[in-house]
């Protein structure tokens, strides 16, 4: 792996390692402020996601999954409440109805997706094998989310910078 692969793979494990401990912390932070942090941990996830290199993975690890997203889910659902629903087109090239979709579906999932990384990380995995399951998870599943989320939190924070 190239020095510079290295660098990338450390930052992004750093991006991920702060968005974990964002979401660790939500029951005990006011949802204005979780919304707030976790927002940022996602924008600053997607950008350095839009950076991960196409690379072939140098090793190919067997690492049970992470815990299932639903317990994050229900944690997330109950902090969120009432800000938790939002609308959204999934495919915004395409003239479509929108759809019913959850902040805390769109968190969980992301967590999940990046748990899996890091869960080979500790199994011994190789960056590059990690580098390259993240891309293809940022590409397949969780840029998605990461999307719908940067565009709800936006909305739900937003009346009250607008009141300040």
């Amino acid at each position: 792996m190239s020095d510079e692969n290295r660098r990338i793979y450390e930052d992004f494990t750093g991006r991920v390692n702060r968005f974990m401990r964002v979401v660790a912390e939500a029951e005990q932070l006011p949802t204005f402020e979780f919304l707030t942090r976790v927002g940022q941990a996602i924008a600053d996830l997607y950008s350095g996601a839009m950076g991960l290199p196409d690379v072939e993975p140098e090793t190919d690890t067997n690492a049970p999954e992470p815990e299932s997203a639903g317990s994050i889910y229900g944690i997330l659902r109950d902090k969120l409440g009432s800000a938790d629903d939002y609308w959204k087109v999934f495919d915004s090239t395409e003239k479509e109805e929108p759809a019913h979709a959850s902040l805390a579906d769109d968190i969980s999932d992301i967590h999940h997706d990046l748990s899996k990384g890091l869960r080979l990380a500790e199994h011994g995995a190789s960056p590059s094998e990690i580098i390259w399951l993240w891309r293809d998870l940022f590409q397949s599943h969780w840029g998605d989310h990461a999307v719908g989320a940067i565009d709800a939190i936006y909305w739900r924070l937003r009346p009250r910078w607008l009141q300040t």
